[in-house]
Order: structure tokens, then C-alpha cells, then sequence
């Protein structure tokens, strides 16, 4: 069978066991004729690809693809001969556990003769075997050499399903459409100059009588060839190649073939063997692949086994062989066995599961399970909304496919929104994604957790999932590394991907409805502080995008997004429907106070007190909630209540304000709630009840548990007999609120079961972004006029405190207290060193957890270690930094690699001040300290530590983090300072890096990094072998005349001239020549004239020319509009020049 209609090739496996086949070639003509049959090879070079790489102390080398149906790993023998297939058989199968069919490829010896059917046997022709002895096994006794009997019994028989396809191939139907297959694939090889596979000639197909030895006529060596030697015995005749009066066509054989270890060179005894046990060739590889899978062996006849043995067949041989393998693979399928696919099954189900609770956003999915505080059944009714939702196929305008929500803050938006996805996801017709931009923690409030979570719902809902990267990102997950998906561009791909891979399921059942609660909230910022204005606007781009590639592959798809009134934000908005919820949140909100406050027994005192209301009446359920809550929290004292009522502000300013005052007033009486503001301010997630319930134990220092369980039995600090989630229900005046959520998956106490990952939990967070809003805010508690108090330093280093006391009482090992005894270890491991960053001064007590420095290179805390540097790294470099834990293997007497890992790590996060901490107590880490004069090379021993040096600068370069880089650089060697690495310079990336901001400050920051270089001596015009510009060009490309005036101020007239005739390596451009042609330097007349002021005179800048072979000079007079003051510039630098010679 060959590839045809219908045809899908094999996916990019994620494993090494998906590989079902395995060819081994023991000559590289062999293997390079099967490699040129691959339908595609899976390089491990291949961009955003998982290396399938080979187990540890698996010698072979392997090249991995598809041949027709099937993934195949073949393997290149180092030499030949049973003993080499066999050792390369068995690493093979210790890497690619999951091989059903070995197959031996490549050339033999045939034993002249003809099969069943009369089919003589030529040159050219190739054998499928149908079973292998191994001839010259056997043991030497007195009586000479004896050979086992039994041989085939002894290399065990192929499986029935092999042998039922051998039968099959075998008749002649079959068999006449493998050969047919064969030739096919044989002519594209020949179609390959450099395999040099044409035939040879019935010519050179010449079969001596078995008595006639080669060269016997002769004295000369038998190293020669027949025509040399002058070989004249008698030759026999092949009534086929006389018949035949083209080239003959190769012929398929099957039989059994003869394997050993040494070259069958000699008739008599090839034809003895053949008699006695029926083989048909000879060959040396097949007996050893035996015992590590089921194996075939298919060779083409390259000669007759006698000593008449030439090469000039094999490389025809080999072709053939190759092409006969190719066709025999399209009829080999493997058969999965029920348990195989049942665990397929399950493994794919665990795996997507695993992918869609790592995607999914926790704040949409708690949205969906908080209970509901209005009614919606006016929706259904509105006209506006049933027009929108009407099932009527594709709409090509864009007012009918979106429809907003629009109303000022706690409305209700959420909640109908809420109630409206809820019914939608019970329908089987429709595919309903949703996300939720509102929540009190600003990380769900990003684009990427939007794309992401969006992704995951597409994930479990429609029909033809992307198995291939499921696989892959569910065995990354559970082996503790990160799935990343944190490009945008990427996210946007495979959602549109999933959506055109199921264009026709989707088309023909079903419509996507997407609802997008509070869309004009989306920040991709990190700093809690900070907003990003664009993130509505992307989000926006994204789902028109999606509507219009859901349109024109057939399918229906429609938008619903609720906002805030901003008349900016209906400028980005597409033409959309609106519903204003300003005539129905009136009736909602009176509904849902006058539910709450039915609590109070007493109807003269309701009564008043909702009278007291009207007043500072607010129409949003936050005012609502805050409100009735302090009301019911006091309705013992009916005096206070109505007191509470009356004086309620109406806007949430004043309302939070008045509700804050007390813990302002009074915080030592207040610390418990205090504290569980901060924490909340500081957490980078939302924190599990029980998670911030022993935070607060532990942030008092009073408090020093022997067993890490007993802070659940301390009050801290709250009023006796109120249980804590009591608490922060109803002490909390209303700023925290508890929903129902999901553990991470990436967790280091909790077991690695799915099961165990997926168990709900309760999270505390802010009831509404606005309140930690006002909580940063000079009315909240930021302190405006205590010059020395940092909120957010504050908070952070409360946070960080407690992290470094859980972190300090732990082992890996230690479990114990499975439960709560542990519960903030999780989040202390992932999250203490981003706390620490953002300290403004870090305690002086402060220790780093010999827990994390002992268990550095463990794979679950690599794990967490790359997930912070990938958080606050701002370049995102992550390679350079790990590079050693990758390839070391961890060892019981190598302890001092652990603490140098983590000054690495404290480098890569810009940690100044714990760095300095840390190497002034590390032992190991001292020797990276010794100042190494400019002329010293650094001492073997120190190689390693240097490595590791390097690595921290880099990153810390690479990161930004100037404080951090110019500390490394005051100890970093002199002679090592133009070393490169990553195949560039340290001054290649603080230039690269300075010019990485639009901030003037921070940019003058960077370049005190180039500043030090080059006052250490770091040369600008060293030459990578790999990377294509230097710092000038860096400059130049990015308009900065600051790099520019850096690099070339203080350099030497050798110096100058060795920047300026650097040539860049695509294009060949010189500084002047890219100045010039550069398209992304919308300023060349200002920054040709900045270079011009600094470049040496008289050493031929402008006769150099480029790849293309233009000066300076005509390059200019290519440059439009700019081209007449470009070469002002020019010549009067030409006149400096002849002036000087003068």
C-alpha cells in the first residue's frame, strides 16, 4: 500500500515510545540510502521542539522520522558483525522501549540458485528474510569446530502476525505490488546523484563455477579485482539475465538467511551451508539484532559469497535493499493490544486533564461556582439580547455578532454574565468559552491568562483535540517543567488551529458563543502598581480576529463582553450592541438588601433601618454587600446598627475609608486583620484559606511552634472562639472575600496524582480589584506622610518573613503533617525570592533557606527555581543559567555546586543584597571572588567556578540588573572579559540590553554596564563565529547616539578603526554601510553624522564595500530623499581626509 488518498501521515512523536520500528544499517551507504527514503526526519534542532534525545549511556547515534505510516528510529552501527548489531539492538531497545519490528538493512551474499517458482537469483536482487541462523556459533573441540544445530529454534521464530504477512507477501499478488513499490522508490534514488545508485550491467554480473577460485591463476594479491587478476574459469550461464534484454528488474526473494560473524568468502562451504540448512544468503548483523525485538532482514545480493567478493555492487545493492525496506513497511502494521490502547487511552484522558487544569484561569472557574446575588430572567426577554443569541448561521456585520454589557462598577455584570454562560454550557449545540477579567489578584488579570484559559476550554470541548501537543505538555507537567505558552502570538495560532482542525464538526452541530466579563480591567502588567492600557485593546483585536477565522471557516461564532462606561474604551470597540443594566440594577439591589437583612427577626427595627438607608442609598451590590454585612455583624446592638445605616457613605471611596479607619487608628488592636491585608497586597497568587491562615500564625513573633501542625490550634490574634474562615467572613469588612478554587498542578508537598492535583480547595481574595486599589492608595494604608514607610516594601517583607520561617523548619523529604502541617511550603519555595525582590531593605536577620541551597538541582525545585526566573528575569533567559544542572548528575560527594547554583540564581533575579550575603558565607562560592589580574588566566580548578561566574553575570546582564552585574564585575577576571559566550560577548549583551528600554533612566542605568566593560578592557570588534553584529551596529540599528558616544569616546585609534571595518555577517555591512541602508533607523542623517565625528581618518572606510559590492558612497546615492545630505556628509568627511594627508 502506498500513501494515497486519505493518507495522514505519522504526528511529531512527544515520546521516545511512540517509535514502533527500528532499522539498523552496519555501512553508511546503507543508511544513507534509507535515510534518503524518509518521508520527513524529526530533527531535535528543530525550532520550539522537545529534543526526543536517547537514554543515559546509550552510545548510539540515531537519526529519527517517518517512513510511510510509521516513526522510525534508524540506528548507525559503528561497525559490523553479530556482536556490533547486537550491542546497538540493545541500546536501541533501551531507548525506544516501545520497538515492535527491528529491521537489518543493507547488502549481503547470495547463494546462487532459484526458488520455488523458478526465479533465479542475480545481483541486484534483495532477500526478505523469513528466519536467521547464526552458522558460525558453535564450540571447537577435539574433533574441530561443531556447530550448534537448531539454529533457527535456538534465534526463537518471528511472531504469527509476522509470519502471516511474510505468507501474504510471498503470493503473487502481493508480491508483484511490493516489487512494483520497490522500483518505484528505487528511481527516486537514482534520481540522487551523490547514492550513485544506477545498475551496474549484466556485464559485471558474472558467477564463476564453484571450483574456480579467485586469482588462482595468478601469483598476485587476492586484494584485486577480477579484471585485474585476469579471473578466466568458467563462467555460469544465468538464463535470466539472457531472456531479459533490459536491465533486469530486481526481484523480491524470501527465505532463510545465514548470519555470522565473520565474511562469507568461499563456494565450497557456501554451498555446503546452503544445503544443509536451506539459506539463500549471507550476511553479519542479523542474529545479533534477534534477541532485543522481533526482527526482518532485508538485503540486496551484492555478490555470490565465493572469493570472487567485489564492491561494485553495493552501492546498487544498498538502493535496492532501502527501497524494498520502504515498500515492506507499507504493509507491516503494528497491533496495539487491547491493555496498549486501553493505556493509550487513559494516558491521553490523564494527560488532558492535567493540560486544561494547568491552563485554565482560577478566576473564571470560581466565578462560575459563587453563588448568584440577582436575577436574570429579564435577559432572556430582552430584545437586544434575544436578537444577538438567535441561532441564525454566519453574520457577516459586526453589530451582529457583538453585544455588550455596559454599566458603571458593581452593577451586576459579572453576575449576569455569570448566569447567562451557566445556561449556555448546558446547551449541546453551542461552544461556550468564557473568562472573567474581575478578581482580587492581578495575575488572572493578564492576556495571557485570558488566551490561555480560552485555549483550555477549546481543550475540553471540541471534537479533534492536538494529541500530539497534549502528550507533550502533559509529560513536561508531570515531569515537573514548564509548558511555557506565554507568547501571545503563539496562544492566538493554536486556539485559531483547534478551530479550523475542527471546522467541520463544529460547522455541522454546534456555534461558539465567547463571554468576556470586564474586558476593560486586562493588564498584562507584573508590578501590582502598575496598569497596562493596551491589554483591553489586544484582547479586543484578539476576539474580532477570532469571529472573522471562525467566519470564514463556516462557523457561527459571536462575542458578548461586559465593561465599565469609559468613552475612550467605544473608540477601540467594534460597531457593537449594547445593554445598559442602569434600569434593572435598581430593582436588583433593593431585592438583594432586603434578602440579607430578612435575617433580622425584628420588623420594627428592619424597617427603620432600611429607612436609615435611603438616604445614601447606592445602586451596586458591592455597596450592598459591605453595607448589610456591617449591619448584620452588629444587629445585637439594634442602636449601633441603625447608627451604621444612617451614616453609610454612598460612594466606595468614602465607604472603604470609613471602614479602614479603625485598623489606621488603632493597628495593634486591629494586627490580625491588618496582617491579612497585607499578605493579601503581597501575594503573588491567591492564598488557600489554610495557606493564609498559618501565614498569620506565623507572622507573629511570639510564636514558636515544635511541631509545624500547631499553628492551627493558635488564636493569632484572633478574638477567642472564632474560627478563622469565620472570621474572615465577617471581620473583613467586607474587602476579603472566600471562593471555591483549584490547587496548582506544580506543587512540591502534595502527591503527584491527578486526582490529588484536582482536589477544590478555598481561596482568599480581594472582594474587588478596587479595593486593593484603595488599600495602596494614600487613603488606604500607604502612609504618605512617613517619608520612611513603603507599603509595598512592607508587605513583601511581612510575606517574605514568614516564607524564610516555613522554608527554614523543611527538608525535601519532610512530609510529615501531610495536610496542613506544611501548607505554605508550596508557595514559600515558588515565591519567597520575588518578596524579596521587591524589599526595599531586606531584614538583617535574614537567612536564605538551606533547604532550597541542599536540594538546588532536584528536578521539582529546578522546577520552581525556573518558573521565578522566568518571572522576574525581564529578558526570560533561562538556558544559560541552567545549563550545568541539565547535564550534571547529582552526586553524593559534590556539595559544592548546590550553593553555587544558587548565587547563580540570586544573579539571574537582580538580588544584590542577597547575593553579596550569600557569597560572603558560602565557602564554595569564594573562589568565583578572587580578582584575576588582566594578564592571568584563571586555574583549571577554578574552570568550573568560572563557568558558573560567567553564567550569573550574563543573566544578571541580561536581566538588567545593573546593581547586580557591575558588583560581579569588580571580581570578574580581566583575562576572561572577551570570552565568549552563548557565542557572544559580555559587551555584545549589556549593549544588546541597554537598548532594550524606552525608560532615559533606566537606559543610563544599563550603560554604566558598558561603561565598566570597556573600562575593563572588553574589546567591541571581537568576532562571533555564529552571531551576526557587533555593538556599534547594535547602537546604530537602535538610533542610541548615547551607546554610540560609550563605544567610541574613549577608544583607541586601533580600536576605532577595528569597530568601524567590522563587518556585519548578513549583508557585510561596515558601521558607515549600515548607517546607511539600515531601514529601522528612521534618523541616518543625525546618526551618520554622530559616527562620522568619531571615525579614524585615512584608513579606507569609505572604499570598503559590502557583500553586494557597494561603497559607502553609492549607497548613499541610492538613499532617496536622504541621498544629497548623506553624501554632504561624506565628502566633507573625504576632505578631513585629504586635509590630513596634506
Amino acid at each position: 500500500m502506498a500513501a494515497g488518498s486519505g493518507f495522514i501521515p505519522p504526528e511529531r512523536p512527544t515520546s521516545r515510545n511512540q517509535f514502533r520500528v527500528a532499522i539498523l544499517c552496519a555501512l553508511t551507504i546503507e543508511a544513507d540510502a534509507v535515510e534518503a527514503l524518509f518521508d520527513h526526519i524529526w530533527d531535535d534542532l528543530e525550532e520550539n521542539q522537545r529534543p526526543l534525545g536517547k537514554v543515559a549511556g546509550d552510545p548510539n547515534s540515531y537519526t529519527l522520522g517517518v517512513i510511510g505510516r510509521h516513526n522510525v528510529v534508524l540506528a548507525h552501527m559503528p561497525s559490523m558483525g553479530v556482536a556490533s548489531a547486537a550491542s546497538v539492538a540493545s541500546s536501541c531497545k533501551m531507548s525506544f522501549p516501545q520497538i515492535k519490528l527491528g529491521a537489518v538493512v543493507g547488502v549481503c551474499g547470495v547463494v546462487p540458485g532459484s526458488d520455488s517458482r523458478n526465479r533465479e537469483r542475480v545481483l541486484g536482487d534483495v532477500i526478505i528474510s523469513t528466519g536467521v541462523i547464526h552458522y558460525d556459533a558453535g564450540r571447537i573441540t577435539d574433533d574441530g569446530f561443531k556447530r550448534r544445530t537448531n539454529m533457527q529454534d535456538n534465534l526463537g521464530r518471528l511472531p504469527a502476525d509476522m509470519r502471516s504477512l511474510l505468507h501474504k507477501l510471498e503470493g503473487l499478488r502481493s508480491r508483484r505490488e511490493l516489487e512494483a513499490q520497490m522500483l518505484g522508490y528505487l528511481k527516486t534514488l537514482q534520481d540522487i546523484d551523490e547514492l550513485e545508485a544506477s545498475y551496474p550491467g549484466k556485464a559485471h554480473d558474472v558467477l564463476f563455477a564453484p571450483e574456480y577460485k579467485h586469482g588462482q591463476d595468478q601469483a598476485a594479491s587476492q586484494d584485486k579485482q577480477c579484471h585485474e587478476l585476469g579471473c578466466n574459469g568458467t563462467v555460469v550461464v544465468r538464463q535470466r539475465l539472457l531472456a531479459e534484454k533490459e536491465d533486469p528488474i530486481p526481484s523480491v526473494h524470501f527465505g532463510i538467511i545465514a548470519s555470522g560473524s565473520s565474511v562469507m568468502k568461499t563456494a565450497g562451504v557456501r554451498d555446503e551451508t546452503a544445503k544443509r540448512d536451506s539459506v539463500i544468503a549471507f550476511e553479519m548483523e542479523g542474529a545479533g539484532a534477534w534477541d532485543s525485538f522481533p526482527c526482518v532482514v532485508i538485503k540486496g545480493f551484492c555478490d555470490y559469497a565465493d572469493s570472487h567478493k567485489n564492491k561494485r555492487w553495493q552501492l546498487y545493492a544498498a538502493a535496492v535493499a532501502a527501497s524494498c525496506a520502504k515498500a515492506f513497511l507499507w504493509s507491516w502494521t503494528p497491533s496495539d493490544t487491547e491493555e496498549e490502547y486501553f493505556n493509550a487511552r487513559v494516558a491521553d484522558q490523564r494527560y488532558l486533564k492535567l493540560v486544561v487544569r494547568h491552563l485554565s484561569a482560577q478566576a473564571s472557574d470560581d466565578k462560575i461556582r459563587t453563588k448568584s446575588r440577582m436575577y436574570t430572567d429579564w435577559l432572556w426577554n430582552h430584545d437586544v439580547f434575544q436578537e444577538w443569541n438567535k441561532s441564525d448561521g454566519i453574520r457577516h456585520n459586526a453589530s451582529d455578532t457583538w453585544l455588550t454589557v455596559k454599566d458603571k462598577a458593581f452593577t451586576g455584570k459579572s453576575v449576569l454574565m455569570k448566569e447567562v454562560i451557566i445556561s449556555k454550557l448546558k446547551d449541546a449545540h453551542t461552544i461556550t468559552l468564557y473568562h472573567f477579567f474581575h478578581g482580587g489578584n492581578t495575575s488572572g488579570r493578564s492576556e495571557i491568562k485570558f488566551l490561555r484559559n480560552i485555549l483550555s476550554q477549546l481543550l475540553r470541548q471540541v471534537q479533534v483535540k492536538p494529541w500530539p501537543e497534549i502528550r507533550e505538555w502533559g509529560d513536561m507537567l508531570e515531569s515537573n517543567e514548564d509548558v511555557g505558552l506565554a507568547s501571545v502570538d503563539m496562544l492566538m495560532e493554536l486556539i485559531k488551529g483547534i478551530i479550523s482542525d475542527n471546522k467541520e464538526s463544529i460547522v455541522s452541530e454546534k456555534d461558539i458563543r465567547i463571554f468576556v466579563d470586564g474586558v476593560d480591567e486586562c493588564s498584562d502588567a507584573q508590578d501590582h502598581a502598575t496598569d497596562d492600557d493596551g491589554g483591553p485593546l489586544r484582547v479586543l483585536q484578539f476576539l474580532q480576529s477570532f469571529v472573522e477565522h471562525s467566519a470564514s471557516a463556516g462557523i457561527d461564532a459571536r462575542v458578548c463582553i461586559s465593561r465599565r462606561p469609559f468613552p475612550e474604551f467605544s473608540v477601540q470597540e467594534p460597531p457593537t450592541k449594547t445593554i445598559s443594566l442602569e434600569d434593572y440594577t435598581s430593582v436588583e439591589v433593593s431585592k438583594y438588601v432586603h434578602a440579607r437583612l430578612a435575617a433580622i427577626e425584628n420588623n420594627y427595627e428592619r424597617i427603620k433601618i432600611l429607612g436609615r438607608l435611603q438616604d445614601n442609598w447606592s445602586d451596586d451590590f458591592h455597596w450592598a454587600t459591605f453595607v448589610t454585612s456591617e449591619i448584620l455583624k452588629n444587629q445585637n446592638n439594634m442602636e449601633h446598627a441603625e447608627r451604621i445605616a444612617a451614616e453609610v457613605p454612598s460612594d466606595h471611596e468614602s465607604l472603604y475609608a470609613k471602614a479602614i479607619y479603625p485598623l489606621k487608628a488603632s493597628p495593634h488592636k486591629n494586627e490580625a486583620l491588618l496582617k491579612l491585608l497585607q499578605l493579601n497586597l503581597a501575594a503573588w497568587r491567591p492564598l488557600t484559606v489554610d495557606e493564609l491562615h498559618q501565614a498569620l500564625a506565623y507572622s507573629t513573633t511570639k510564636l514558636d511552634f515544635d511541631v509545624m501542625s500547631e499553628w492551627e490550634d493558635s488564636t493569632a490574634g484572633l478574638p477567642a472562639g472564632v474560627g478563622f474562615e469565620k472570621y474572615v467572613q465577617r471581620e473583613s469588612h467586607g474587602f476579603l472575600e472566600i471562593t471555591e478554587g483549584d490547587p496548582s498542578p506544580l506543587t512540591l508537598t502534595r502527591s503527584d496524582s491527578l486526582e490529588t492535583h484536582l482536589d477544590g480547595c478555598s481561596r482568599v481574595g480581594f472582594a474587588h480589584h478596587s479595593v486593593e486599589k484603595f488599600l495602596r492608595s494614600d487613603a488606604g494604608l500607604a502612609r504618605p506622610h512617613d517619608k520612611q514607610y513603603c507599603l509595598e516594601s512592607e508587605c513583601h517583607q511581612l510575606l517574605l518573613t514568614i516564607c524564610l520561617r516555613i522554608l527554614n523548619r523543611c527538608t525535601m523529604e519532610d512530609d510529615v503533617d501531610a495536610g496542613k502541617g506544611i501548607q505554605l511550603r508550596d508557595y514559600a519555595c515558588e515565591f519567597w525570592l520575588r518578596h524579596a525582590q521587591r524589599c526595599r531593605k531586606l531584614p538583617a536577620d535574614l537567612e536564605i533557606p538551606q533547604f532550597l541551597v541542599k536540594n538546588c538541582r532536584r528536578a521539582k525545585t529546578k522546577r520552581l527555581l525556573k518558573e521565578q526566573v522566568r518571572f522576574l528575569s525581564r529578558s526570560g533567559a533561562l538556558e544559560s543559567l541552567l545549563f550545568e544542572w541539565e547535564d550534571e548528575e547529582e552526586e553524593d560527594d559534590d556539595n559544592d555546586n548546590e550553593p553555587i547554583m544558587m548565587a547563580v540564581l540570586l544573579a539571574t533575579m537582580g538580588c544584590t543584597e542577597l547575593l553579596q550575603r550569600h557569597l560572603a558565607g558560602c565557602k564554595p562560592c569564594k573562589k568565583m571572588l578572587n580578582p584575576v589580574s588582566k594578564d592571568q588566566e584563571p586555574s583549571q580548578q577554578n574552570i568550573k567556578s568560572m563557568e558558573h561566574y560567567r553564567a550569573a553575570l550574563q543573566n544578571a546582564i541580561m536581566g538588567s540588573w545593573t546593581e547586580t552585574a557591575l558588583f560581579l564585575l569588580e571580581h570578574y577576571p580581566l583575562g576572561d572579559i572577551n570570552t565568549l559566550f552563548d557565542d557572544r560577548t559580555l559587551l555584545y549583551h549589556a549593549s544588546y540590553f541597554a537598548c532594550e528600554t524606552d525608560d532615559p533612566a533606566e537606559s543610563a542605568s544599563r550603560m554604566k554596564c558598558v561603561s565598566f566593560l570597556l573600562a575593563r578592557g572588553a574589546d567591541a570588534a571581537v568576532q562571533s563565529p555564529f552571531w551576526w553584529e557587533y555593538p556599534l551596529h547594535i547602537a546604530i540599528r537602535n538610533d542610541s547616539k548615547s551607546l554610540m558616544k560609550i563605544l567610541l569616546q574613549g577608544a583607541t585609534p586601533a580600536q576605532a578603526e577595528a569597530m568601524f571595518k567590522a563587518r556585519r555577517t548578513i549583508g557585510g555591512r561596515t558601521a558607515l554601510h549600515f548607517a546607511i541602508a539600515c531601514d529601522d533607523n528612521s534618523a541616518r542623517l543625525e546618526t551618520l553624522e554622530a559616527l562620522l565625528e568619531f571615525a579614524p581618518r585615512n584608513v579606507g572606510l569609505l572604499d570598503i564595500r559590502d557583500d553586494d559590492g557597494h561603497t559607502v558612497m553609492e549607497l548613499a546615492r541610492d538613499a532617496g530623499e536622504d541621498a544629497k545630505q548623506l553624501l554632504e556628509h561624506l565628502e566633507d568627511f573625504r576632505l578631513d581626509e585629504e586635509e590630513e594627508d596634506d
